[in-house]
């Protein structure tokens, strides 16, 4: 399953990562740390792994815990005007027999990136 979703953040891309740096936004989930990842009204653990950073560009991770599910995803940053775009792009896939739940798992899937990147939006832009 693939999906990716983009907003429109009112901060150039060096600001935006620059308060990822700081530490003051949610990208250190990303750093090794416990993830909650709801899916079909249950809650998974799961931890993630940086795989690749560029500075201003992308953040990339994946998923490393033994869940139904596995999962790859990048956050990308794009200079766009005088803003930023920002776009988070996954591909999961469901193991076993929840793949007969690949349907739902999908529109789950981009309910989950559109609120990340609600989220992300608000931290990054209040932060600059």
């Amino acid at each position: 399953m693939n999906a990716d979703d983009s907003v429109r953040l009112e901060t150039l891309a060096k600001e935006g990562i620059a308060s990822c740096d700081r530490g003051e936004s949610h990208f250190d989930l990303w750093a090794g740390n416990d993830e909650q990842v709801k899916l079909f009204g249950r809650t998974f653990q799961n931890v993630c792994e940086v795989t690749e950073y560029q500075p201003t560009r992308r953040f990339a991770f994946k998923s490393t815990s033994e869940t139904p599910f596995r999962y790859v995803g990048a956050f990308s940053f794009e200079a766009n005007g005088r803003g930023t775009k920002l776009t988070l792009s996954v591909e999961s896939a469901l193991k076993g027999l929840w793949r007969i739940f690949e349907p739902i798992a999908r529109m789950e899937m981009k309910n989950g990136i559109e609120g990340e990147l609600k989220t992300l939006k608000s931290i990054l832009e209040t932060s600059s």
